[in-house]
């Protein structure tokens, strides 16, 4: 069986920006089962931020927090997903595991 790209999801990190970040997490890791490993890292990026704004609304990288209604937990930051954690954590961090998967090779 082929792996997709969800693996790289497979371990959250430690520590998220606000409250609506891991149900987002949970969101871009539902999205990538569809998409079947060995993946480009340029096709990854490119993926990765329609998967974002699909999700919240707006690119990545445009504000420093975007609210998303779906991801409202409790907390004073509901519903707040933050872009500078996606853009200076996660993405690395899920980049770094797809180098890995692939041997550096993408």
């Amino acid at each position: 069986m082929r792996q997709n790209a969800s693996i790289l999801f497979e371990e959250r990190p430690c520590q998220w920006g606000l409250r609506g970040d891991p149900g987002l997490w949970e969101d871009m890791r539902k999205y990538f089962e569809e998409k079947p490993l060995p993946y480009q890292r340029e096709a990854f990026v490119r993926d990765f931020h329609q998967c974002f704004f699909a999700m919240c609304g707006k690119a990545l990288g445009c504000e420093r927090m975007t609210h998303v209604a779906r991801y409202v937990t409790v907390g004073m930051s509901k519903g707040m997903v933050s872009h500078t954690f996606w853009a200076e954590k996660a993405l690395p961090l899920l980049l770094q595991r797809l180098a890995d998967y692939t041997g550096g090779d993408i």
